[in-house]
């Protein structure tokens, strides 16, 4: 009884959170739009024909083709000048101009490549990929899609023992089960060391399953390599695994950071100055390391527009998130009211971000 209504109580203050987000939107744009903002995307496909049914946490990280173009209108209709992650700390130095916006994808989806890279090319539109060099190499874990799909394919039920050694079962009695399910097992994902996990994934899910699915829904090399020489597209940095960084040890965390970079511009032949935080885990010390690393900039998934305090802490910049063709998500975002909530009226630098 009291865990459904501490459940209730969170969703009451996020719905009552959103409705005074949505009210102060038009009242806050002129101000705390900011100076532009960086938008944040993952997976990007065409609108399905009919309704499909979802399962787990990766439904949220998906847009429409559609859904994008209209986004990128709107900046067009209200006076945004699309740039790239490179001219962003000049940018947000200059004392008047337009507003901007920046594009940024990560994780190295075969979307960048198959729908991205054509619409972006199309509208002229420049772009950031953040590359997570596991997504190439065909090591990464997509837990998430794995159990969704076998979910979906009728495969229950589904009786996993856990990394804490418990044993959970999914029998998909209902939408809800089925998402608490994944997220259950995911989650084991940020507590443990990578390759403990991974061990885990492969005894559990299937080496061969997993990476016959990385085959299908992530780039290859030559993908990459061809974007790279595209002069609308930058490719950055987004680590080896794919894990939370401020969860790594300090050896770890090194090879996250400058081995990604080395491996990737030996693969494309080009340097790759700008990096993304897995997650948007990050700390003060997982900052310094990137800096060491010699990076540009580098970018987090907090929620927040930019204003000219933001060019004294770019290895934190901030980025908008609307989630799946959200549009009212969005507009809250974009106007900087979603951000005034969050940060009581302080503007995002690197305030709250733990050592």
């Amino acid at each position: 009884m009291r865990q459904t209504l501490s459940k209730f109580a969170r969703s009451f203050k996020v719905a009552a959170r959103k409705k005074v987000a949505t009210t102060l939107a038009p009242f806050l744009r002129p101000i705390w739009g900011g100076k532009g903002c960086i938008v944040m995307l993952h997976r990007v496909l065409p609108a399905p024909t009919t309704p499909r049914q979802r399962f787990g946490p990766e439904q949220h990280y998906e847009d429409s083709v559609e859904h994008v173009e209209k986004i990128v209108h709107w900046f067009f209709r209200n006076g945004y000048d699309p740039i790239n992650i490179d001219q962003v700390e000049e940018r947000i130095k200059q004392k008047n101009g337009r507003r901007f916006v920046v594009f940024t994808v990560d994780d190295g989806y075969i979307d960048g490549y198959q729908h991205i890279r054509p619409l972006f090319k199309r509208l002229n539109i420049p772009w950031t990929f953040y590359i997570s060099t596991a997504h190439i190499n065909r090591t990464v874990l997509l837990d998430a899609h794995l159990l969704e799909r076998r979910i979906l394919a009728g495969d229950i039920p589904i009786t996993l023992e856990l990394p804490d050694s418990s044993v959970s079962t999914c029998y998909c009695n209902s939408s809800r089960e089925c998402d608490e399910f994944i997220s259950k097992v995911v989650s084991f994902s940020k507590q443990m060391e990578w390759e403990k996990y991974r061990d885990w994934c492969w005894e559990q899910l299937g080496r061969q399953n997993l990476e016959d699915l990385a085959d299908q829904l992530c780039c290859n090399w030559d993908q990459v390599r061809e974007m790279a020489h595209d002069p609308n597209i930058i490719i950055g940095a987004h680590s080896v695994t794919h894990s939370p960084l401020a969860l790594v040890s300090a050896p770890q965390l090194g090879i996250e950071v400058r081995d990604s970079r080395k491996i990737i511009e030996s693969k494309i032949d080009m340097p790759v100055d700008h990096f993304a935080y897995p997650y948007g885990s990050v700390s003060m010390r997982v900052i310094e390391e990137v800096k060491k690393a010699g990076y540009s900039t580098a970018v987090t998934t907090t929620c927040c527009n930019l204003f000219e305090q933001n060019a004294r802490h770019i290895h934190a910049l901030p980025r908008i998130s609307w989630g799946a063709n959200d549009e009212t998500t969005f507009n809250t975002a974009v106007s900087g009211a979603d951000s005034f909530i969050l940060f009581r009226g302080q503007r995002f630098t690197t305030r709250g971000i733990p050592d």
